[in-house]
């Protein structure tokens, strides 16, 4: 037996990574497909997640990506989905699409790249010459974000040197071509809040903007009442163009 101790440990090691590549655990079985993409404009936005695997669709099982396309094809007015062990009713009223991009649950454990697994590889070309190398990485931290605003995992950003300058590589492993167009043309929104303490004296208090002064009236546990209208939490108002939202009211301020 010690004779051909070299190829025990062969098999034993072939064996083994066998074992690690197929053994896959299914928490919601076997069956299924997963989540890819939600769309901005999706119904499903902010309820449905990338990763999450969809088990039913109408109460009708969904083995694989061709069940996904025949049970969403004609959409009324609300599609009931089973996604990681939960019903979740979604209202798709006026809409034709459900803005959700699925794939079909992987087999193993292999992580298959673009070459593999197919998907979206673009160049992006900045407008401007002479970019440096430094832009660029801020550029591609900034998508790199994004994606992961998105939800997209499947998506890396590579810096690459031509001969006219630097470029940005896009690489999205079974990502359509749509969704990669999505996140990089979609305008993005910036919104700062500044807070702005204004104490309580008795029942009333003052909003002072530079040198005018306005005038809060405190009415009951949690509501105000500035310039002749009245607010709850979360409400807002305009002030010389300004734009503020009531957040909450504590003992004093």
């Amino acid at each position: 037996m010690l004779k051909y101790w070299r190829l025990l440990l062969l098999l034993i090691t072939v064996f083994g990574a066998i074992f690690a590549i197929g053994f896959k655990i299914y928490p919601y079985g076997r069956n299924g497909v997963e989540i890819l993409y939600v769309s901005s404009e999706s119904p499903a936005k902010g309820v449905l997640e990338q990763g999450m695997t969809i088990m039913k669709v109408n109460d009708n099982p969904i083995k694989n990506i061709d069940d996904w396309k025949a049970e969403t094809a004609i959409l009324g007015d609300e599609i009931v989905l089973l996604a990681d062990g939960k019903r979740y009713e979604i209202p798709v009223h006026n809409t034709t699409s459900l803005g959700i991009e699925v794939m079909d649950i992987e087999r193993t454990n292999l992580d298959f790249g673009l070459d593999l697994r197919g998907g979206t590889r673009i160049i992006l070309s900045p407008k401007e010459k002479n970019i440096s190398a430094d832009v660029i990485e801020q550029v591609m931290a900034t998508l790199q974000t994004r994606a992961n605003l998105y939800g997209l995992r499947e998506i890396n950003f590579f810096s690459i040197k031509g001969t006219e300058g630097h470029f940005i590589q896009v690489e999205a492993a079974g990502v359509g071509r749509k969704i990669v167009d999505d996140l990089l043309s979609s305008q993005g929104k910036f919104e700062a809040k500044i807070t702005k303490p204004v104490s309580i004296i008795g029942e009333s208090a003052e909003l002072q903007l530079g040198s005018d002064k306005y005038p809060v009236t405190i009415i009951g546990n949690d509501s105000l009442e500035i310039n002749g209208s009245r607010f709850s939490p979360n409400g807002t108002f305009m002030l010389e163009g300004i734009s503020f939202q009531y957040m909450n009211r504590t003992k004093n301020t």
